[in-house]
């Protein structure tokens, strides 16, 4: 009988390390599941509000709505909260640009299954 093992691989406050899952992900015989959000910015956002209000939840916290307006209101004054990369869009963006191309080379050989 097959085996279903399930992982989810996301950005840590210092990204993708590569060499941490490399053996796993060049594993033969393993199927993968890649998805990318679309929302970068919102993922960024995201972010953000957690670095400033330590909040990880989502929108079924109850102080949601006010986290999200106090992160809207440092983004507009140019304050960020964080370490590089993920302190300003631009370099968060391209490390998560680099991570999903590191995945998608790792993976290279493997039944992969993208999703955008």
């Amino acid at each position: 009988s097959a085996c279903v093992v399930g992982m989810k691989l996301m950005n840590t406050d210092v990204l993708f390390s590569v060499s941490s899952y490399e053996a796993f992900l060049r594993s033969p015989g393993l199927q993968f599941v890649i998805l990318e959000r679309n929302d970068t910015y919102a993922q960024w956002v995201s972010r953000q509000r957690a670095c400033w209000t330590d909040e990880w939840g989502g929108p079924d916290d109850e102080a949601y709505e006010q986290s999200v307006k106090l992160t809207t209101a440092h983004i507009e004054r140019n304050e960020f909260c964080g370490e590089e990369p993920e302190r300003f869009f631009d370099t968060y963006r391209s490390a998560l640009e680099k991570q999903y191309k590191a995945y998608q080379a790792l993976t290279r050989g493997s039944r992969v299954l993208r999703i955008k």
